[in-house]
């Protein structure tokens, strides 16, 4: 595999990995090659695909026809073949030798050997007997599937008709059923021996044995998911092989399990091929949205997703009963006392107390790589003013990325991808005003390459951080 990365004035993106490439070449030789014999003044030749095909699908093949002095009979050069079977034919009297290339998109490859020599006579003087194939187009056959070839001739005879190699196809004789054994070219003779005034014939065709399209079964539609979780996957093949699945996007994947955060999750299921079937894979993508914040609350600055816990308020103190007059007391009215502030309840007892923010839009837990900082942690300050930053610090320090200006009622949800490929949320709330948004401060204790990725409505900023020892 390798990856790309984009390059620019601020630095590197994120690298996309990419699967494996090979890189083509020529084709090698055609097997099988078998030619003859002769019927009249026509020589036909059959042959197998390459066990090679150098990388990429052979396109075509190029028969040549050399003579007794092994020299090419460049007019008889059959080029451009798409099936493995050529006819030379209206041949002088002689002795010849064939041999036959394949090609592919990076070109000709090497030729075979020559075939037996072919011995043409003299023009006959008998009537032309080649046999007529049915069906004249043969599509590919899956392996295991059948039909049946049949075959006729001007005279009238019984053709003969033979199947080869006997590893790619087999022929039924008595019915004329062919069926497909394994992944090939096969290739079909039709023949009919000299009787009377009718010379005698054969006729060659060729097609292709193909493996089985697989399915893939029982892989369920995934849900859209809320917030940072997991959830199961499985999935079975026709085939019998084991599904295996990969993730791309806001997830990951391993043992039929997916963890995701806040974006977007694809999953591919995948089979691989068989001697018999081929290999098929599926996918499943689906959303992952942002957890609703808290209804009440909110936090400092208009946009500080760091929690801030204000203190209980006071409780509101019950004031001392009055005194009931005694018999004793004089009846002339006497003005009651003023209630001292005691009495009264204060101003900040009877105050509604202010709401206290949730923590709930905070969601990392500490684990080997980060953790939330503390107010004691050494911090570097990052104002993130563009799309993407890079930042270089050193382990066990903090880093607390800003944004300048965040309307009121953006949502904003902040993830770390951690150098061993996971990815954590750190935070997810909404805005309560227009003003500076402040990232939690995390302390990243461990070497290697992290990214912070801060959704900020519908649009993604990301800082690169290389922590060193």
């Amino acid at each position: 595999t390798f990856a790309i990365s984009a390059v620019n004035s601020i630095g590197s993106s994120i690298a996309e990995n990419f699967a494996t490439a090979t890189i083509p070449d020529l084709p090698g030789i055609p097997t099988s090659l078998t030619a003859g014999p002769p019927v009249g003044s026509t020589i036909a030749a059959t042959w197998a695909a390459p066990v090679d095909n150098g990388g990429s699908a052979v396109t075509s093949y190029t028969a040549y026809l050399y003579d007794s002095s092994n020299n090419e009979v460049t007019a008889q050069r059959k080029s451009d073949l798409t099936s493995a079977a050529a006819s030379f034919t209206a041949l002088a009297a002689g002795t010849y030798t064939i041999r036959v290339s394949a090609t592919n998109i990076v070109g000709e490859g090497e030729k075979t050997l020559a075939s037996s020599p072919q011995v043409v006579s003299a023009t006959s003087a008998l009537t032309a007997n080649a046999p007529v194939i049915s069906p004249a187009t043969i599509n590919d056959l899956s392996i295991d599937s059948t039909f049946v070839l049949s075959a006729t001739a001007p005279s009238g005879g019984a053709v003969s008709l033979a199947v080869s190699p006997s590893s790619v196809c087999r022929i039924e004789t008595a019915t004329g059923l062919v069926t497909g054994v394994s992944a090939g070219t096969c290739s079909i003779t039709a023949s009919i021996a000299r009787t009377g005034n009718y010379d005698d014939g054969v006729t060659p065709k060729s097609f292709n044995v193909v493996k089985v399209a697989q399915t893939i079964s029982n892989f369920s539609t995934i849900p859209s998911q809320t917030g940072s979780g997991t959830v199961s996957v499985s999935a079975s093949s026709v085939s019998g092989v084991p599904v295996t699945f990969t993730a791309s996007g806001n997830c990951t994947v391993s043992s039929g399990t997916v963890s995701f955060t806040v974006g977007s999750c694809t999953i591919t299921a995948s089979a691989s091929a068989t001697t018999k079937y081929a290999s098929a894979t599926q996918s499943r993508t689906f959303s992952i949205s942002a957890a609703a914040p808290p209804p009440s609350g909110g936090f400092t600055g208009g946009g500080t997703s760091t929690p801030v816990v204000l203190p209980s308020p006071s409780p509101t103190p019950t004031p001392s009963a009055t005194p009931t007059p005694t018999a004793s007391a004089t009846p002339k009215p006497t003005p009651s006392p003023t209630p001292s502030a005691s009495a009264t309840p204060s101003a900040v007892a009877t105050a509604k107390p202010s709401a206290t923010p949730s923590a709930a839009p905070v969601v990392l837990k500490s684990n080997s790589y980060v953790a939330l900082a503390t107010s004691k942690t050494p911090t570097t300050n990052l104002s993130l003013t563009t799309s993407a930053k890079t930042l270089s610090v050193t382990a066990g320090k903090a880093i607390a990325v800003s944004l300048p200006t965040v309307a009121k009622g953006t949502t904003v949800v902040t993830s770390l991808k951690m150098p061993d490929g996971k990815t954590v949320q750190v935070s997810s709330t909404k805005t309560t005003k227009t003003g500076k948004f402040t990232v939690p401060s995390l302390l990243l204790k461990k070497p290697g390459t992290y990214t912070l990725q801060i959704k900020v409505g519908k649009t993604t900023k990301t800082v690169k951080v290389t922590v060193k020892k």
